[in-house]
C-alpha cells in the first residue's frame, strides 16, 4: 500500500497488517479483500488486481503504552 512519505501512516498500516497476520480471529484484511478487491478480480479475470494472501509484515517498533519510550 502506497502511503507516500507519511511514515506515521505507514507504521499504522503495518501495525494493522501485523496484528491481522498474527491473530487468527482478526479477519480485517480478508474481509477488506473480499469486499474491495475480489469484485475487481471478477471484472478483470485476465489481470490479477491483487493476490488473496495477506503479506507478512514484521512488527513495527511502536510503544505499547503511552509512558514507554
Amino acid at each position: 500500500m502506497n502511503v507516500g512519505p507519511n511514515e506515521a501512516l505507514r507504521t499504522l498500516v503495518n501495525l494493522a497488517l501485523y496484528r491481522s497476520w498474527h491473530d487468527p480471529g482478526d479477519r480485517r484484511w480478508e474481509d477488506a479483500f473480499e469486499r474491495d478487491l475480489r469484485p475487481l478480480q471478477v471484472d478483470s479475470p485476465d489481470q490479477d488486481v491483487a493476490i488473496d494472501q495477506q503479506p507478512e509484515v514484521s512488527k513495527p517498533a511502536v510503544r505499547e503504552w503511552p509512558w514507554q519510550r
